[in-house]
């Protein structure tokens, strides 16, 4: 997803130089990661949210009618997106302050998640809001994969308080905007 690769190609030729570089110097870097953090929320909460907007109604006036369906999935697709950039910057950030055990828990913690909520998710939108029709199981699916990216983020931003860097307000008001 394009705002996932973008913020990828800023955390590690930026954030983490500049983190990498504080933790040697022995400055907290907690300055570095408080502007860069807000910059990343800022520019890729602009383009997440275009997404949500701007794509559902692409899909159904340059699409047949049989791929409208897809136009459902793009809020969810868009929300994942931004809880994977939340996950990038927290991932690049633990790894520049040295601390890839962390990066390796939230990915276990994100896998068990995975292999629970995501059928289970399936499941559930299945049963409850039928059976006939594929799109509540996607959705179900989607909704699942959602909940472990954002138990994952959890993880991560609990390492990251460890660390001494805190961002969880700031996160969770740029995730709510």
């Amino acid at each position: 997803l394009v705002p996932q690769d973008i913020v990828n190609r800023i955390a590690y030729a930026v954030l983490m130089p500049a983190l990498s570089r504080a933790r040697e110097t022995h400055e907290v870097p907690a300055n570095q990661y408080r502007d860069a953090s807000i910059v990343i929320l800022l520019v890729t909460g602009l383009m997440t949210a275009a997404l949500a907007a701007v794509v559902p109604g692409f899909i159904t006036l340059a699409y047949p009618q049989s791929f409208h369906a897809a136009a459902a999935l793009m809020p969810w697709v868009a929300l994942l997106s931004w809880f994977r950039v939340l996950q990038s910057t927290g991932t690049s950030t633990l790894l520049a302050l040295d601390l890839p055990k962390q990066v390796v828990r939230s990915n276990v913690i994100k896998l068990v998640a995975l292999l629970i909520c995501m059928p289970a998710g399936f499941y559930i939108a299945r049963h409850y809001f039928g059976s006939a029709d594929p799109l509540p199981g996607m959705l179900g699916a989607m909704a699942g994969m959602l909940l472990s990216d954002i138990i994952k983020q959890f993880a991560i931003m609990l390492s990251l308080r460890k660390a001494g860097l805190h961002g969880i307000r700031r996160e969770a008001a740029f995730t709510g905007y």
